[in-house]
């Protein structure tokens, strides 16, 4: 006894019932309702996202005694001729086991004749990249200049493997990956429809282990039906197609950015040692950092992810800057990508002991900096003024992971008032917070950066000289700020929100290094004029001194 599988009974008969191409199919839709059908097409894209389908359904509409607004009939002789696959006028071809210039010379022969029912003879070659150098030239003349009654559609998973000639005389359309909610909606009607008790969460991992690939899907579906043999629901669902190593695979990810090597070297190897999908977890493993990045940077994140999933990821974003997500995730790729067939693990282990290698180096403790106190005396400022003029202070705790920091102090008795925040109060953290608030979601001049989360990678924030200057541990963020501000408007908003929120109306952005370094080697006392003025000293007067105090 035999039975249809789920993805052939389910194909798409209509466009309309193609998923997640509506694109693609509106186009040939109205092609067909307004008689403008091209002579060819390539339909290029990933596996599984409805090429061959909708070639089948082109292929039937133009042929289609009773068309209604471009779709077939699908009671017609000629339809249902096509969906029992009897049609002469259809002719599938399989670019791989026909892909030599004799059987290319065959196709082009039989094309002379006419249809034998319908008005065109449509010709779908699949995975037509396939085809020798020698046929791909031999089907070009043919492919610009066809017999008026012969359609031709060619279909590719690897439209850059198809020489530039055959492409230029095609018109193209590309099938994008399905999205998960798009296939976990399309799993539900085949489960109303075929008695098949599942919940909604499990049809998303099914939708979500996919790939963007509908046919995966449904056989995922099948395949679990068949194993379970009751309600599907998100843990029989993890266990009978083996798709659990989600949540392990976020456990390696937050070893890997606590740069905890013992912890992650084990859970590779619980990992293999249950004979899980190596691929797959790395797979997992990547879209996981790769989501944590974006919720760092203050984007979107996918709600194909369970709470559990997203509250981790969440929490994960919070504990870590951007650039050490960046960093973690780049290597792994870079990583991953090397295949080692005998020992399946090792590009996952080294991706690990690199990253870690990688955030202990940059998460080395800075050299401690004395404290130096200047003060630029005078007489007459003595008299109305008993404080310093500037102050340089560094922290000199025993915890490293205190970072120094930098006050200025240029309150001169007589000066204008300025409704400017001191960055010793609780005030800058609360005004920080509302100015990256505001510009969370808000694009520069990139367009692919959300500036928001990258003012939030600055780790400190400090008032200097009427300036605020943010503090970065990377020069790569840094200058990735100061390239957004070269745009006079980007730079207006934020000296405008500067203002508002700090009373100050310049921004500039420096690394902790470079500050540090300014600190680290202290000048001789001809130099302190020309530091106090650029860390925010105003000179008052100027008097003689050696009042310089180390300690």
């Amino acid at each position: 006894m035999t039975t249809e599988v789920l993805y052939r009974k389910w194909r798409p008969s209509l466009f309309r019932d193609v998923v997640g191409q509506e694109l693609v199919t509106t186009t040939l839709k109205n092609a067909v309702s307004m008689s403008r059908v091209s002579h060819a097409y390539l339909l290029h894209g990933p596996r599984g996202t409805g090429k061959t389908s909708t070639a089948r359904i082109l292929a039937k509409a133009v042929n289609c005694l009773a068309p209604k607004d471009g779709e077939p009939c699908n009671s017609c002789r000629l339809c249902l001729e096509a969906l029992a696959g009897r049609s002469l006028d259809i002719i599938e071809i399989d670019g791989a086991s026909n892909r030599g210039i004799a059987d290319i010379k065959g196709i082009i022969e039989k094309m002379q004749y006419s249809p034998t029912q319908g008005q065109f003879k449509t010709y779908i070659i699949d995975e037509v990249h396939q085809l020798t150098s020698f046929a791909a030239d031999a089907l070009l003349k043919t492919l610009e200049e066809p017999p008026p009654h012969v359609l031709l559609v060619l279909a590719t998973t690897e439209p850059e493997s198809i020489p530039i000639t055959i492409i230029s005389r095609c018109q193209q359309f590309s099938f994008l990956p399905v999205s998960t909610t798009a296939i976990a909606n399309r799993l539900q009607i085949i489960c109303d429809a075929e008695n098949i008790p599942a919940e909604p969460i499990a049809l998303e991992k099914i939708a979500y282990s996919a790939a963007g690939s509908l046919r995966d899907a449904q056989n995922l579906l099948e395949q679990a039906s068949l194993t379970v043999g009751a309600s599907l629901d998100a843990t029989n669902i993890s266990a009978s197609l083996n798709i659990d190593t989600d949540i392990a695979a976020l456990d390696l990810a937050t070893s890997a950015l606590r740069g905890d090597v013992a912890s992650g070297l084990q859970l590779i190897h619980a990992t293999y040692s249950q004979g899980r999908d190596t691929r797959r977890y790395e797979r997992s493993l990547i879209n996981y950092l790769r989501h944590i990045m974006r919720i760092s940077s203050g984007a979107t994140h996918d709600q194909s992810y369970t709470e559990i999933e997203l509250d981790r990821m969440k929490s994960i974003a919070h504990d870590y800057s951007l650039s050490e997500i960046h960093s973690t995730l780049q290597i792994f790729t870079n990583s991953i990508n090397e295949q080692y067939e005998e020992f399946p693990t090792l590009g996952l282990e080294l991706a690990l002991v690199s990253s870690s290698l990688q955030l202990s180096k940059e998460d080395e403790p800075a050299q401690r900096i004395p404290t130096v106190t200047t003060t630029i005396p005078s007489n007459d400022l003595k008299a109305n003024y008993p404080g310093p003029i500037t102050e340089f202070i560094s922290t000199d705790e025993a915890n490293p992971e205190r970072e120094s920091r930098t006050e200025t102090r240029a309150d001169i008795p007589g000066s204008s008032p300025q409704p400017k925040i001191t960055d010793t109060s609780q005030e800058i953290i609360n005004s920080w917070n509302l100015l990256t608030d505001e510009f969370k979601g808000q694009k520069g001049k990139k367009k692919a950066v959300d500036l928001g989360g990258l003012l939030r990678t600055s780790q400190k924030q400090e008032i200097m000289n009427d300036e605020l200057v943010l503090i970065y541990k990377y020069a790569s963020n840094r200058d990735w700020l100061l390239s957004e501000l070269n745009d006079p408007s980007t730079r207006a908003k934020l000296e405008e929100a500067a203002a508002r929120f700090f009373g100050v109306t310049k921004v500039k952005a420096i690394t902790l290094e470079e500050l540090q370094l300014r600190k680290s080697h202290p000048p001789t006392a001809g130099h302190l004029v020309s530091l106090a003025q650029q860390l925010g000293g105003r000179v008052i007067n100027e008097t003689p001194t050696n009042h310089i105090t180390k300690e």
